[in-house]
């Protein structure tokens, strides 16, 4: 039996993606049509954090490993990573041409890996390439220094992929798993 209790009743109205619990299973990440996200402590105390993240609908969200990092996908066609403690965004990558319908990261934390409507799935870096940052150009995001988008990776032969997108049938030029 469902019960629905009033801790979490103002955020049914607003989801747009799965909500996905911290490996500890301590918070919760909501992902909201309004763009923004929710994060929601499951202590005695319930304390809760809401940011803006996109701008469009929250489609997907992740944490890696250890809890310290939210993944997020929208509408708009943007991934995003979020500092969980501070709510600041570390990362952003653009490339995909549709919804992003999931994310997962790697277990390593090294990798992100999204799948969008538009059938392609992409693995984004979430580690700088060196110890020294990049300098800041137009080419980079002004967050992190990180390149803004990232090179399609080279094509070694299409491989049938089922169930990881929905409408995703080969991976596309720019993927290689």
């Amino acid at each position: 039996r469902w019960v629905r209790t009033p801790y979490f009743e103002q955020d049914l109205d607003m989801l747009a993606a799965m909500p996905a619990f911290t490996p500890d299973g301590r918070r919760l990440a909501i992902g909201r049509f309004d763009g923004r996200v929710s994060l929601r402590w499951l202590d005695s105390e319930g304390s809760s954090q809401e940011f803006s993240a996109h701008h469009g609908p929250v489609t997907t969200v992740a944490w890696n490993e250890d809890g310290s990092q939210l993944a997020t996908g929208s509408k708009d066609q943007w991934i995003r990573i979020w500092d969980a403690s501070t709510a600041r965004q570390t990362h952003a990558f653009a490339g995909h041409t549709s919804t992003i319908n999931s994310i997962a990261f790697a277990p390593d934390g090294s990798r992100l890996a999204s799948a969008s409507r538009d059938g392609s799935i992409r693995l984004w870096p979430t580690r700088p390439p060196s110890a020294t940052a990049p300098s800041p150009s137009k080419d980079r995001d002004p967050f992190t220094g990180w390149p803004a988008k990232v090179p399609p990776f080279p094509m070694d032969g299409c491989q049938p992929v089922h169930g990881l997108a929905r409408g995703a049938g080969m991976l596309d030029p720019t993927s290689r798993l």
